[in-house]
């Protein structure tokens, strides 16, 4: 199913999903951001993110966004095994019906927790596969880089991407 087909209005993204673009080809979050839905940042994962500044997103389509008061008031009050940052994610995503790209299992639960849907950080690059703005070699090659540098992106999840491409 396509992110329009559930009626998503738009991503907040975490910031190992952002890294890994980042480190590989960010322009895949442009195009998602243009031609999917909008991918919004919380501005407290831009200031973890060292390598990406605020007019450097907003130039490539990733929206950076401000929580509000209550939503840092209630990412503080939720102290657990999620960071505060991801915890504002969730938040954010819930009370802005969006849905939250991560590959983070803790976050993943935290988000199930309040009813926000997630996206698999692979993902964005099967959706620009179906929309003609990547080959199915290119979202392959993307996603190896990926995995090369995050160790969470398995031989395992890859097969399993490469099936879902329809290889």
């Amino acid at each position: 199913m396509k992110p329009s087909d559930r009626g998503y209005v738009g991503f907040i993204i975490d910031a190992s999903v952002l890294i890994d673009y980042m480190k590989r080809d960010i322009t895949v979050l442009t195009h998602v951001s243009r031609s999917v839905a909008p991918i919004h940042l919380a501005s407290p994962v831009l200031a973890e993110v060292e390598q990406i500044s605020e007019n450097s997103a907003n130039s490539k389509a990733i929206h950076v966004v401000e929580p509000s008061l209550e939503q840092v008031r209630l990412a503080v009050e939720r102290a657990g095994r999620v960071s505060f940052q991801d915890r504002l994610c969730a938040l954010m995503a819930r009370d802005n019906e969006w849905a939250c790209i991560t590959s983070d299992r803790q976050l993943r639960s935290f988000c199930k927790g309040l009813g926000v849907p997630c996206v698999w950080g692979l993902e964005p690059l099967r959706w620009l596969v179906s929309r003609g703005h990547l080959t199915t070699d290119q979202a392959i090659a993307i996603a190896r880089q990926i995995a090369e540098s995050n160790t969470f992106i398995t031989s395992q999840i890859l097969a399993r991407f490469r099936r879902q491409l329809g290889l």
